[in-house]
């Protein structure tokens, strides 16, 4: 008796908690749904949803079946102001976002109540989810299970996320779960209800998205593991037949039962636009679309990018009770008990990962929920020992605990695996991280932090203006850079995360000054705020030829926001400039090219601050700034007096002048490599060169004579240096230089202290 009443007053705990878990779930959801800006996908779902409802025709905005857009309109007609879109100004254009963005923005709205009024039956359709898995749960493992599951869809953060906005991506997932569901308790309890419950259920899931046509093979697979001997082997196919007209007549009525020309059938169908969004889908499927992941962009999308966004989207205690789960499955054989969770899922990632259409950790989110029942498998046997008692326990608080602390930016979760939120940029972009979702969040910052005004960059549908922004642009409508990026002014900047990866700009590389940077500030971890303290100065951008310059000078001005810089070119393969004697300017440099030699000499003055890869338009390139050098010379020659001979063997001290134009200041010698170093003092009186040969024992010398940097756009005080590539120097060895004009071959002369001469011995050993 007293065991029994433990186990009534355990029962009773066990279903308070799994109503308290419902309870939290749609706090936390409600309260994300009022604290985010609508996403990018959400005006165009709201609009097509409140024209449903106006019985509107369809195919002008959707692409997607209808049942998530009759879910979003069907509280939005107790809103009395909305726009009828057929009669809007961007109507006519066909303009998907275009119209979504007037339609929501241009009308004088209240977006807050539109918003919440679009978001709440998404949020119900989340609670429908969550029961769902707890009667799974239940009739699998009883009110253990069933307060597992509720727990887990109550702190889930994806599905938090998603069950508070308006888009298709939470619908699927209840509906893709419901069909599966419903279809394997018609196979444990048959019945006449039952199975139209489960064709009903099927009608449903392909009345939300395409991805749900996964679901027709799935079930005939599904109905055949359920095949038992004795049975005649059509029996399963049968069953499977006899739900694809019930699921039929529910996606017909979805369309309003349309009949309707489609083009290459000679007749018309039933649900006409279903095929069209058919075909539109596989058209964009072919045409790819741009993704971020790991540092990497693609239009073609990677095989294992939903395998990389389940590791790091998904919780990691869902990750390791599903490991258990699995195991527990294989160690006791049971594929065909199971079979329900894990086939759906694993086909699920399978036929994403063979599309490559890369949209983001949403296009799985089925996946989840079957997870999470199929965890649920391992409570009862980690239940049975202490030791897994309390394993279990520190699992679920670490899984309670991550989903609070997400509270309410549940988008851009990342779990520990990626370094948590904070670290999620650097793994994926768009809709898994920033989905425009946190303008409001700026807004507030802005007022909270008293800035005039911010530079902004805004990925998404929400108009900066309504939340009383005050902001600067840095892109212009053709989403091209209108402000110097290599050298952006001082200010505040905020750049949504989608946009700091590049995604769907026409040049993807325009906030790579700020990628090398820290933001002072991670909204909501979708929008980075940059503190630029002061815009830097230099009078000078010198190009090394590759073999020609790599930019004009107008783009090279534009880069770095400077509007007359002088501009001197020259070979860094084999010498270096420093204009004006080192004075502040940018380098514009082949990608890559190696600048050991210049950070040797000058630690922390050389400084990438952009790169830009090669393109179809533009070779790569990197920027990089000089922050100036009180003297270059001495840096070169360490501050010693350093020596040199004539011809005749006479000692004399560098630096020495060849005539009114430039001296040679010092030399070195890195094995194996000499270098020259020279100050202009005045334009050159004719084109000239360097001349260089080196001995080194042999009867003949190396000649290596050349000028990387021109004599024809010397001005008074560059410092230029001239590096060669000899064998390894050794105490007999030595250099010779000088200066000559190269059109006819006459030598400069130098006249120091009454020794003249045309050419300088360097020794090996300085």
């Amino acid at each position: 008796m007293l065991k029994r009443s433990i186990a009534l007053k355990k029962g009773l705990l066990l279903r308070i908690g799994a109503v308290a878990n419902f309870l939290v779930f749609f706090a936390l959801a409600l309260g994300t749904i009022k604290a985010k800006t609508p996403t990018v996908d959400e005006p165009i779902y709201i609009g097509y949803g409140r024209q449903l409802w106006l019985f509107e025709p369809q195919a002008r905005l959707s692409r997607q079946p209808p049942l998530s857009d009759w879910l979003i309109g069907s509280l939005l007609v107790t809103e009395p102001n909305l726009p009828d879109l057929t009669q809007m100004a961007s109507w006519p254009t066909g303009d998907r976002p275009k119209i979504a963005h007037e339609f929501l923005w241009r009308h004088g709205l209240n977006v807050e109540r539109v918003a919440l009024l679009a978001r709440l039956p998404i949020l119900f359709a989340g609670m429908l989810l969550g029961s769902l898995m707890a009667r799974w749960a239940y009739e699998r493992q009883g009110l253990s299970g069933q307060f597992a599951a509720s727990l887990l869809f109550a702190y889930s953060p994806n599905l938090l996320a998603f069950s508070s906005v308006a888009t298709t991506d939470l619908p699927i997932v209840v509906t893709y779960f419901a069909a599966l569901f419903t279809l394997w308790r018609y196979w444990q309890k048959p019945s006449r209800p039952g199975y139209v419950l489960a064709g009903l259920c099927l009608g449903l899931a392909l009345g939300v998205k395409l991805t749900a046509l996964l679901l027709l093979p799935l079930t005939l697979i599904l109905c055949y593991s359920q095949w038992q001997r004795g049975q005649p082997w059509w029996r399963p196919g049968v069953i499977w037949l006899g739900l694809l007209p019930i699921a039929g007549l529910t996606l017909w009525g979805l369309y309003g039962f349309e009949v309707k020309q489609v083009s290459g059938v000679p007749f018309p169908i039933p649900a006409g636009t279903y095929v069209d969004n058919f075909r539109h889908a596989d058209s964009q499927i072919s045409r790819g679309h741009e993704t971020f992941l790991l540092g990497q962009r693609s239009s073609r999308g990677w095989w294992y990018y939903f395998f990389v966004t389940l590791l790091l989207k998904s919780p990691v205690p869902i990750l390791i009770l599903a490991g258990l789960a699995a195991g527990l499955t294989v160690a006791r054989r049971r594929w065909r008990q199971d079979i329900f969770l894990w086939v759906p899922a694993a086909a699920l990632m399978a036929v994403a990962s063979y599309t490559r259409f890369n949209l983001g950790h949403r296009h799985i989110l089925p996946v989840e929920p079957l997870l999470s029942v199929w965890a649920v498998g391992a409570v009862p046997t980690l239940l049975q020992k202490r030791l897994g008692q309390i394993g279990l326990g520190t699992a679920l608080a670490w899984y309670v605990l991550a989903g609070v602390r997400q509270y309410p930016h549940y988008l851009a979760y990342f779990n520990e695996l990626a370094g948590g939120p904070a670290e999620g940029y650097r793994y994926l972009s768009d809709s898994n991280i920033d989905w425009g979702q946190d303008l409001k969040l700026l807004a507030d910052y802005q007022k909270r932090n008293g800035l005039d005004s911010v530079y902004l960059s805004y990925f998404g549908s929400g108009a900066p203006d309504y939340y009383g922004l005050q902001w600067r642009r840095l892109l212009n409508a053709d989403e091209e850079a209108i402000f110097p990026i290599a050298n952006p002014a001082p200010g505040y900047y905020a750049i949504s995360v989608t946009n700091l990866h590049g995604m769907f700009l026409n040049d993807p590389e325009t906030f790579d000054w700020f990628r090398r940077r820290e933001p002072v500030e991670k909204l909501g971890y979708s929008i980075f705020i940059y503190q630029v303290p002061e815009q830097a100065e230099g009078s000078w951008i010198a190009h090394c030829l590759d073999p020609v310059a790599l930019l004009e000078p107008e783009q090279a001005s534009q880069l770095v926001g400077q509007a007359n810089p002088r501009q001197v070119y020259f070979t860094c393969e084999d010498s270096w400039v420093f204009p004006k004697g080192g004075q502040p300017g940018w380098y514009i440099l082949p990608l890559g090219k190696d600048t050991a030699w210049v950070e040797k000499h000058f630690p922390g003055r050389l400084v990438q601050v952009y790169e830009h890869p090669a393109t179809a338009l533009a070779a790569s390139y990197a920027v990089y700034s000089w922050s100036g050098k009180p003297d270059v010379i001495q840096a070169l020659t360490g501050g010693q007096t350093q020596s040199a001979l004539t011809t005749e063997d006479r000692p004399m001290a560098l630096p020495v002048r060849f005539g009114e134009t430039v001296e040679l200041a010092g030399y070195g010698v890195e094995a194996p490599a000499w270098y020259t170093v020279w100050r202009v003092h005045g334009p050159a009186p004719a084109p000239l060169s360097v001349l260089s040969h080196f001995y080194y024992g042999e009867p003949l010398p190396l000649v290596a004579d050349g000028l990387g940097f021109t004599s024809e756009q010397w001005n008074a005080g560059d410092v230029f240096v001239q590096w060669y590539d000899f064998p390894q120097a050794t105490s007999e060895s030595f250099l010779e230089t000088g200066l000559y004009n190269y059109p006819d071959g006459e030598s400069l002369t130098f006249d120091l202290n009454g020794q003249t001469g045309e050419r300088l011995r360097l020794a090996s050993r300085k």
